[in-house]
């Protein structure tokens, strides 16, 4: 998922899987088979998302909810990860958790164009050496 200006994205494809506990998905409350594992590309959700960090999708949870993030098919195509604020009846406000990236519009009809994927649940990353 692009994560910042620039980041392109090509087409998915499985690199590896990775387990996680049955019962701790359970208690999210998510079911095994609407969960999908991604790649972050890009800082723009930094300090929650980092470029690099693996983020648990699930795909289940398609209904924006205001200040939750989100990864989703933008307008042009692009698959994103964002925070996410609903304007009832207009449209969202997507946002970065980076102070340096600016929010975006999607409203009325390019709000119609915007494909929820679904709810960031989980993310890791590999801390820096020292």
């Amino acid at each position: 998922l692009s994560a910042g200006n620039g980041a392109e994205n090509g087409t998915p494809e499985v690199i590896d899987a990775l387990a996680f506990r049955e019962d701790w998905l359970q208690r999210l409350g998510i079911n095994p088979s609407s969960a999908v594992l991604v790649g972050i590309d890009g800082d723009s959700m930094v300090p929650e998302l980092h470029h690099g960090d693996l983020a648990l999708i699930d795909q289940s949870r398609i209904v924006p909810r205001s200040g939750q993030v989100y990864a989703f098919t933008d307008t042009d195509g692009s698959t994103r990860v964002k925070r996410i604020d609903v304007l009832p009846g207009q449209g969202y406000i997507l946002r970065s958790d980076n102070p340096n990236y600016r929010a975006e519009a999607r409203l009325s009809e390019e709000a119609n164009r915007v494909q929820i994927i679904g709810l960031v649940v989980w993310s890791g990353h590999t801390w820096p050496s020292r």
